[in-house]
């Protein structure tokens, strides 16, 4: 008997905390609904004040102004409907143990209400939903505040009282890490190649170097057919036009006080393009000739202490 003691003391103590603990009241707070289509803030405010209004009698609630003052801080946690990432936080910066998440859609005098609660880590404890057709503002308000009512509070107690304090790990220390001995460096080798051989020279080589055609006697002889043509065109043109009349009055011949007087010049430029033309096929032939040359040859012989180089070419 006196050793059954301790385990009945030990069972009771744990009953009472467990008692007390199911009996505290868990803490909740409502998110700002999410509207759709986009509403103003103002009617988001009164279906947010609706819901929390819906909780009061089952649970400890956080005033709905108080919430939008602390989450209107940031538009990722004001705009948080439910995902258990932005929940977390909500539930850590308003220190409680559950949320209320809340969709409302409208279409014109309809309302569709769905509200979720959900713990601290973003898990749906219960769900409930309303549906108001047409429907003032006021009775839609009711209906939020119906929903938020019928939501399991004592689900969300059951859930907090099961999950254990987390337990705090002290990290442990590191541990040094052991200085790497520095390695040795290896000796380097050191490898020198022998002086490349001299090549020795051929005792006879024969090359033949082609002479390159210059161009330029070309160039100048098409250049100098071009501006005896010139010359020809425009000394024929004013032989033809001397003594002409310069008006286009009757009987020019005589009426016409002035005449064309070009044989001087047309003589001249006639002089100039048949010079030119006889200057262009001189240097015709002589380019001709410079392209039938014979490449020069060099040769080259030798003998130790002695060398000798010959060039063999047509000038």
């Amino acid at each position: 008997m006196a050793n059954r003691l301790p385990a009945c003391l030990g069972a009771v103590g744990v009953l009472l905390l467990t008692t007390f603990a199911s009996a505290a009241p868990v803490k909740v707070a409502a998110l700002l609904p999410q509207l759709r289509p986009n509403a103003t803030n103002e009617l988001r405010d009164r279906f947010h004040d609706a819901v929390s209004r819906g909780l009061q009698s089952a649970a400890e609630i956080t005033s709905a102004v108080e919430v939008r003052m602390r989450l209107g801080i940031s538009a990722d946690l004001a705009s948080c409907a439910g995902s258990s990432a932005c929940v977390a936080r909500v539930a850590g910066i308003l220190r409680v143990d559950g949320v209320i998440a809340t969709d409302i859609v409208t279409s014109g005098k309809r309302y569709f209400i769905r509200v979720q609660l959900l713990d601290a880590q973003g898990r749906e404890i219960s769900r409930a939903e309303e549906t108001c057709e047409i429907c003032t503002l006021k009775e839609a308000d009711d209906a939020a505040a119906r929903a938020s009512a019928q939501l399991s509070v004592a689900a969300l107690k059951a859930t907090v009282a099961a999950e254990p304090e987390p337990r705090r790990v002290e990290p442990k220390p590191e541990p040094k890490p052991e200085p790497k001995p520095e390695p040795k460096p290896e000796p380097k080798l050191t490898v020198v190649a022998p002086p490349p051989a001299e090549p020795r020279p051929s005792l006879t080589s024969t090359s033949a170097a082609p002479q390159p055609v210059k161009p330029a006697l070309r160039y100048a002889a098409i250049g100098t057919a071009a501006f005896g043509v010139i010359g020809l065109v425009v000394g024929i043109s004013l032989v033809v036009i001397d003594g002409r009349p310069t008006c286009d009055k009757p009987n020019p011949m005589f009426s016409c006080e002035r005449v064309y007087s070009t044989v001087g010049g047309g003589g001249t430029m006639l002089a100039l393009g048949l010079a030119s033309l006889a200057a262009s096929g001189t240097l015709f032939y002589f380019d001709w000739k410079q392209r039938q040359r014979p490449p020069v040859r060099a040769s080259f012989s030798g003998a130790p202490g002695a060398a000798m180089l010959r060039l063999e070419g047509k000038f």
